[in-house]
């Protein structure tokens, strides 16, 4: 007895897990061959032998009896299986750790390190059980995390009003866009594995690339879903570029952790420029436009503001800058308008005069994506998880 004590206190995590699942398989053999139902739960658990003397199916994921009884039994733990993959997906891979700690909290026997890592042994037993044997539910489930991550809404308008003729974004701009997303997915890809100490492959660096550039499409409907979509896109692309199937799994993780941070982001980006003084708002504007009007070839003249004389009045406008006889007018905040003599101007000079309006919501997605980016690297070791797969 003193020497299985030894033993049981010297094994390691992945050994009592490994452990638990062969005790797991052994059980449902036997009672396969016998044809009787399996306790299961944690009420179960409780009149049941210690956790080193007890079978895998003490928690009830063992398949049970032949006939009905066992078919509703494993249609259950079946949907039991996705529910779970699907919130380990939402939890960035966390549900077994919440889990083991809610399990902890029940329970008085032994202290709450050794319940809480008892527990946490089981339930990663059992996704490994799940992985082998019950592969169609937990991949739907993790399918369906995933689904969830990208397509639930984040309650903003979808359409933010705008002054009337001001510059739609240009082709331009677009590409400069999914060019710099992709280029700090790349970069922050090379930072995080340097921080890390890993060296970092040119599938992950391709990889995030295009999950950058795919974040920065979707920022047409919200930074949480375009943060979703970056960890999705990046996990699935360095996953084939690697040569690796790809891990609902792990995109599921990624795209929640991305949602997460460019949501919170996206948020604090909005507000904070919401916030602002009036003048400041007007700085923050002019700040804008002029790296809109560089990005598209339109670099302003440093200088002063001065007044510009209408064409065919005796009317003037102050432009916030100018470009050869290109004039810019830039406004920032929701309730920004243009005064009577900037819509004369806009009429008189007509595509010689550019407005560029601004709302916090673009300050958001400014800050939201960089912040998702960083992310999805930290959830998970993909090339760690594929070589335990491989075992």
């Amino acid at each position: 007895m003193g020497r299985e004590r030894g033993r049981m206190a010297s094994e390691s995590t992945r050994d009592k897990i490994a452990r638990l699942r062969r005790e797991r398989e052994a059980m449902e053999r036997r009672e396969q061959a016998r044809g009787a139902p399996v306790a299961h739960g944690r009420a179960a658990t409780a009149q049941m032998p210690p956790l080193s003397q007890r079978p895998m199916a003490a928690k009830g994921h063992g398949t049970t009896s032949r006939g009905l009884f066992g078919v509703v039994r494993e249609g259950a733990l079946q949907a039991d299986t996705a529910v779970r993959a699907a919130a380990n997906a939402l939890t960035f891979g966390q549900a077994d750790k919440l889990d083991a700690a809610m399990s902890a909290n029940f329970s008085d026997r032994g202290t709450w390190r050794q319940r809480y890592e008892a527990a946490l042994a089981e339930d990663q037993a059992r996704d490994a059980y799940d992985a082998s044997h019950r592969q169609v539910a937990q991949r739907i489930g993790e399918a369906g995390g995933l689904a969830l991550t990208l397509l639930a809404p984040e309650g903003a308008p979808a359409i933010i009003p705008r002054i009337k003729d001001a510059a739609q974004l240009s082709a331009r701009e677009l590409a400069a866009i999914l060019g710099g997303t992709g280029a700090f997915g790349m970069g922050t890809q090379f930072a995080t594995d340097a921080a890390t100490g890993k060296t970092t492959s040119p599938g992950d660096a391709l990889g995030a690339g295009v999950g950058g550039i795919a974040g920065g499409l979707a920022l047409p409907f919200g930074p949480a879903r375009a943060g979703a979509v970056d960890g999705a896109v990046t996990s699935a692309a360095q996953d084939l570029l690697n040569r690796r199937p790809i891990s609902l799994e792990d995109a599921g993780q990624s795209a929640a952790a991305g949602r997460v941070i460019a949501g919170v982001a996206g948020r604090y980006g909005r507000d904070w420029s919401n916030n602002l003084s009036r003048r400041e708002k007007g700085r923050l504007g002019e700040a804008m436009g002029a790296v809109r009007s560089d990005v598209n070839g339109m670099k302003r003249e440093v200088g002063p503001k001065t007044q510009e004389l209408i064409p065919g009045t005796n009317k003037r406008t102050i432009p916030d800058g100018r470009s050869g006889d290109m004039l810019f007018e830039d406004k920032f905040g929701y309730s920004a308008s243009l005064s009577r003599n900037q819509k004369l101007a806009a009429e008189v000079f007509g595509p010689n005069y550019t407005i560029y309006h601004f709302v916090p919501e673009d300050v958001g997605n400014v800050v939201a994506l960089p912040a998702a980016a960083l992310t999805p690297r930290f959830v998970v070791d993909r090339d760690d998880v594929f070589r335990k797969r491989r075992r």
